[in-house]
């Protein structure tokens, strides 16, 4: 049975050294992602993430394309690319109701979890619930009239590395490759996924005939839910957010030894912070979180101290109804109560 679930895992990850016949478009080498600002990141007021975060790649042209389009039902689904780094450029699925009238709607960046398998990223996120207990939380969004953008991360689904050899023995790790070389640059893989993050808020910006500018929100799912807050600390144009199951202090994840993507760490910021003093500064900004009891990847000590400290701080800006927190007796999956209302709350 071991044998059986690591030869799994390896026919995920395999498929990644992707062939010149199967590369999708958006497939990229993996020294397109170190193009790099020779100034760290600037986070006005957040001087420990600023300083954590890194060098910051460099901003490519948007020069936003329609790649494909289809009927989602009663949605419009289009395949979307748009520049984010130098060299490097984003995939990701915009899906809306069609309407005659030319009325800007809200919108919402809606982002992928991990799940160690690199193939799937944007499509977790708009596929029909009947598929999985967690996904389709963009497409329950677009649904009830708002306009959703799921990109890939960097190294998902259309965004996978181009390698064309290599020398271990070990199975192939992209992320780990892609954290290596980051580091290596004096970056990391959050801020590389906080830029890309910023880059689709442009997309959705861009479409000045639909989407309202003023009334961009977040939601994420584990890993999505982990960078849709620290998305909203760096960018103020995020006006409300929701994270499903993404959340602990990074205390906890080491009293309770949580092994993590690369993604969700920050060098430097513990002793003297950690996320719930950062996430502190959100307040009074519309903020919902969702946490399961039983959900191995998040300590519910870790969970309740950030809650805590939430609560505290948005009590004290007198905007307490501003923070909605749900802390419910499952596990990790996103479900379609906890998706109800995350809808409800945006």
């Amino acid at each position: 049975m071991l044998i059986a679930k690591y030869l799994n895992r390896l026919r995920r990850l395999l498929p990644l050294q992707a062939s010149a016949k199967s590369r999708s478009a958006g497939s990229q080498r993996l020294e397109s992602f170190f193009a790099l600002c020779e100034d760290p990141w600037g986070a006005d007021g957040l001087p420990a993430l600023e300083r954590a975060l890194g060098r910051r790649p460099q901003p490519a042209p948007l020069a936003p394309e329609v790649v494909d389009r289809e009927k989602d039902g009663d949605l419009v689904r289009e395949k979307v690319s748009y520049g984010v780094g130098k060299g490097c450029r984003g995939s990701a699925y915009l899906l809306y109701q069609e309407q005659p009238d030319k009325i800007r709607r809200p919108a919402v960046l809606a982002i992928h979890g991990h799940g160690g398998d690199f193939s799937q990223g944007k499509s977790k996120v708009v596929r029909a619930r009947n598929t999985s207990d967690t996904y389709g939380y963009g497409r329950g969004l677009a649904q009830r009239g708002f306009v959703v953008l799921a990109p890939d991360m960097a190294g998902f689904e259309d965004r996978q590395l181009i390698i064309e050899s290599r020398q271990t023995p070990w199975p192939f790790d992209p992320e780990r490759l892609l954290h290596c070389g980051l580091l290596l640059h004096g970056a990391t893989l959050m801020g590389l996924y906080l830029f890309e993050l910023q880059r689709a808020l442009d997309f959705l910006c861009h479409c000045q005939d639909m989407v309202d500018p003023t009334r961009i929100a977040v939601i994420g799912h584990s890993m999505g839910g982990t960078l849709a807050p620290m998305l909203m600390l760096i960018d103020q144009r995020v006006c409300a957010g929701v994270s499903a199951a993404g959340l602990a202090t990074w205390r906890s994840l080491l009293d309770f030894a949580v092994i993590h993507n690369f993604g969700a760490y920050l060098p430097g910021v513990l002793p003297g912070s950690d996320l719930d003093a950062m996430l502190c500064q959100l307040a009074p900004r519309p903020l919902m979180v969702i946490a399961g009891e039983q959900d191995p990847n998040f300590p519910l000590a870790g969970v309740n101290a950030l809650v805590s400290s939430l609560k505290k701080i948005y009590a004290q800006k007198g905007r307490s109804e501003n923070l909605a927190i749900m802390i419910h007796p499952g596990g990790h999956p996103f479900t379609e109560e906890q998706q109800s209302r995350a809808w409800v709350f945006l």
